[in-house]
């Protein structure tokens, strides 16, 4: 069925998703620090893609309500997500989808999946946001 959503209950629930997403940020922040180490199942599940893989994911991503991501590489190479003030390591798990690593939680809670057109390039990306909500879809900036 179609629901009509008031403009102030969608702002709303947007709001709240984006102070559970900075939470969730903080706390993975936090735990990353402690325990200074990604647990071996993380590690064993891990895909390896050499430099020139990751360099089609990087850029910006935007959505007209969520706002917009940024996928970057570190100096260790390492793939990141950034969301607000935020960096998550990007696990890749198969051809083109991803996983965040949340340490506080001890498994990887948010999925990452990368669009790519016939021309082999990415044009956007997916995220589960919220285990309830279908994946956000952002596309990428050109």
């Amino acid at each position: 069925p179609n629901y009509i959503v008031s403009e102030s209950l969608a702002e709303k629930l947007i709001l709240d998703e984006y102070f559970d997403w900075n939470t969730f940020g903080l706390k993975n922040q936090y735990w990353t620090s402690i325990l200074k180490e990604t647990p071996e199942y993380i590690k064993n599940d891990k895909i390896e893609l050499t430099i020139n893989q990751k360099l089609k994911y990087i850029g910006e991503y935007s959505h007209p309500a969520y706002g917009e991501i940024e996928i970057h590489l570190t100096k260790d190479n390492l793939l990141m997500f950034k969301r607000s003030l935020v960096d998550f390591e990007l696990i890749a798990e198969d051809d083109n989808i991803f996983k965040i690593y949340a340490p506080y939680t001890m498994y990887r809670e948010k999925e990452v999946k990368f669009i790519i057109n016939d021309s082999e390039k990415v044009i956007g990306l997916t995220v589960n946001f919220e285990r309830q909500l279908d994946p956000i879809l952002f596309y990428k900036k050109i």
